[in-house]
């Protein structure tokens, strides 16, 4: 059975797209082993699922270029979509234009690397999403924390380089209704060594405590 026959009419598809263990965070190498970092990214994958199957209202799929995350995607019983590997906007417009056939079909995207994601913040992102077409978190280095697009189509994603301002702008110049979220746990992802100890009402889920604490004594 393919995707999308299993997606239901009233369910918002949430895309979490990841690197492979092995080249992702790459900036911390110079501070911790690649072993460390691989688990530390699984980890927080596994927080980010962890609250989104919470809501039976979502259809949660991990996006990667391989499958490096089959043991964490069959523990949740959920779908990995295999992409090209070419980027993100790449691999949302393939699994888009193969799979979102219905143009009812909302659509968020939430990197795998975003483990002080809440249940409640995610829920009031949903609310936001049934008044308005194009929903954003910005995250503290002007790109974006989350996405949700309704219909799925509506708008092109920009993921990379000041990629809030660039939904920003695109949907206020297409008469789209726009809002986005600033300062909350979605806005603050993990990319540096440096955020593995930055001080924030935001905690981290647990998996990637327990990998956070074991990286900071090992750095000691």
């Amino acid at each position: 059975m393919n995707i999308s026959s299993k997606i239901q009419q009233d369910q918002v598809v949430v895309l979490i797209p990841v690197k492979p263990p092995n080249l992702a965070k790459s900036r911390m190498l110079d501070f911790i082993s690649q072993e460390l970092i691989q688990q530390l990214v699984k980890a927080m994958l596994l927080d980010v699922i962890s609250i989104i199957i919470q809501n039976k209202n979502l259809y949660p799929v991990v996006v990667a270029p391989d499958d490096s995350y089959e043991l964490i995607t069959q523990e949740f019983n959920i779908d990995t979509f295999i992409d090209s590997g070419s980027g993100y906007n790449e691999c949302i417009l393939e699994f888009s234009n193969q799979y979102l056939v219905d143009m009812n079909n909302q659509l968020i995207i939430i990197p795998g690397d975003q483990p002080r994601i809440s249940k409640q913040e995610l829920d009031i992102f949903l609310d936001k999403m049934q008044q308005i077409d194009v929903v954003q978190v910005v995250a503290e280095d002007g790109g974006t924390g989350a996405l949700g697009l309704s219909p799925y189509n509506i708008m092109p994603t920009a993921f990379g380089i000041n990629s809030s301002s660039k939904h920003h702008d695109y949907a206020i110049s297409h008469n789209l209704s726009f809002f986005q979220f600033e300062n909350i746990g979605l806005s603050y992802d993990v990319d540096r060594y440096q955020d593995l100890s930055m001080t924030s009402k935001y905690p981290f889920g647990p998996n990637t405590e327990l990998v956070i604490q074991e990286l900071l004594n090992n750095s000691r």
